[in-house]
């Protein structure tokens, strides 16, 4: 039984998007239609089009970029004896983080204590 209605909520899904792709074809040859009758507009349409796309597409991009250097900051750690980044396995948590400074104050090295610990890749 729940395999029919899992079968007929994929039919529906289907349905819509068969409908909503179907709108949306014939809501590009109007705007075809209307850019053949109109053609004194066509070239601005496009230019403006394309200047918001690329404003869409760069925000998108630094806001993916932005992800990314914030993800890579949490898996790395800084060793200023070494003077480079080292690479983490995953992000350290406060337990780690309080165990590393502690430890750090004491003198051991941190690439040690990361070893120690197991969270260098």
């Amino acid at each position: 039984m729940e395999k029919n209605t899992v079968k007929q909520k994929l039919d529906e899904m289907k349905a819509k998007a068969e409908e909503k792709a179907k709108v949306a074809k014939e809501g590009v040859k109007e705007f075809v239609e209307w850019v053949k009758e109109n053609p004194g507009y066509g070239i601005p349409l496009v230019l403006t089009g394309l200047g918001v796309a690329k404003g869409v597409f760069n925000t998108g991009r630094k806001a993916i970029d932005t992800g990314m250097e914030l993800r890579k900051r949490d898996r790395q750690y800084y060793d200023p004896s070494l003077g480079m980044y080292l690479d983490l396995k995953k992000k350290l948590t406060k337990g780690q983080l309080i165990e590393l400074d502690a430890r750090r104050k004491k003198g051991e090295s941190i690439i040690g204590i990361l070893n120690d610990m197991n969270v260098l890749k």
